[in-house]
């Protein structure tokens, strides 16, 4: 494992974090509630990345997620495509933290469920964070932001696991390759919302003689439960519409499958939706999705204006400029109502 003389700012990173890791025995690998594929993606080949880099077996890495019922359904195929591979997730809260924690897939603390359960912060405790999303605005204390690597350029952390896995030198099995391009087509609305590079890494990993894109694809494929099908056609029939300058904006509200409703809105004509459910108590979330064609032209970042009503919510909020989400605990009426605000004000300038 050779460092460049001249390398590049994401290299000096990684080769950091690989000298600080270097006298850790236990290092716990987690990410935000109710992971996606993408996160699932990033933690299992980070593992391995770290494994082949160390080649220490006196080392040990502890994968902890939630899964979303989605992401459990993937790994159920996955595992059938490919038995050989070995994934072993805790979902309870651990007992040993580690003796530092690495967290994928977000920037939030707020979003990791066993810190609440614990009654637990990160205060005095060693963490850093690779990620993709937009930076949460909020001060962490004990974050070793000089580990971070908080890149909004990627459409995916899978990719930045691929890019982290080539600066090493690691070559990947098939079936890690697979996973990875599962993660990119996912968070990148099968590249609706990525770019060139998305597309290039994509065919990199693509350049593998045992994988097809359309079998990818496939695995992806999942027919809508009958709860998400009723979901749907309730949030339809109580969808409201704004119009502002010859666009539409969707608001509507469901039990659940909010992102799947806010997806669906754009998908049949709205420029903006908007879609909420309440939880338990004053808990609710809110599910945001944009037409790229409007982020671009107005400058409109979803993701900053839901961290931006975080206060209001007592809550948090980020994801993507044109998909993002918030989960707050009070006044729900007032964060929709100033999220609406702020899209009209960009539209309006």
């Amino acid at each position: 494992m050779k460092k460049n003389n001249q390398a590049s700012e994401l290299e000096q990173v990684v080769f950091k974090i690989i000298a600080f890791l270097k006298d850790k025995s236990k290092i716990l690998l987690t990410t935000h509630d109710q992971a996606d594929i993408d996160a699932l993606a990033s933690l299992v080949v980070f593992k391995h990345v770290l494994t082949l880099a160390f080649q220490d077996k006196k080392k040990k890495f502890i994968l902890h997620a939630r899964l979303s019922k989605s992401s459990q359904t993937y790994l159920h195929k996955f595992k059938q495509k490919f038995p050989e591979i070995s994934i072993e997730l805790e979902s309870n809260p651990p007992s040993f933290l580690g003796d530092v924690i690495i967290i994928l897939d977000t920037n939030n603390p707020n979003q990791i469920t066993f810190m609440r359960e614990l009654n637990f912060t990160l205060k005095n405790y060693p963490y850093f964070f690779i990620d993709h999303h937009v930076p949460t605005i909020m001060k962490q204390n004990s974050n070793l932001t000089e580990f971070n690597l908080i890149l909004p350029q990627f459409s995916s952390t899978s990719e930045i696991i691929w890019e982290i896995g080539k600066i090493l030198d690691i070559k990947l099995p098939t079936s890690l390759k697979f996973l990875l391009l599962a993660g990119l087509l996912i968070d990148s609305g099968f590249f609706m919302h990525g770019n060139n590079d998305t597309i290039k890494r994509a065919a990199l990993l693509l350049n593998e003689k045992d994988i097809l894109i359309k079998d990818v694809m496939e695995m992806l494929e999942e027919e809508p439960s009958l709860s998400e099908k009723i979901a749907m056609i309730k949030g339809l029939q109580r969808l409201k519409l704004m119009k502002k300058k010859g666009w539409l904006i969707g608001i509507s509200h469901v039990g659940s499958h909010e992102a799947d409703l806010a997806s669906l809105l754009v998908k049949i004509g709205c420029d903006v939706s908007l879609v909420y459910s309440k939880k338990r108590r004053e808990h609710f979330r809110i599910s945001m999705r944009a037409k790229m064609k409007l982020c671009d032209q107005y400058g409109l970042n979803l993701s900053e204006i839901l961290q931006s009503v975080s206060d209001i919510s007592d809550g948090n909020g980020g994801g993507h400029p044109c998909a993002a989400s918030l989960n707050g605990q009070k006044s729900l009426e007032r964060t929709v109502e100033e999220i609406l605000k702020k899209i009209l004000k960009i539209l309006n300038e």
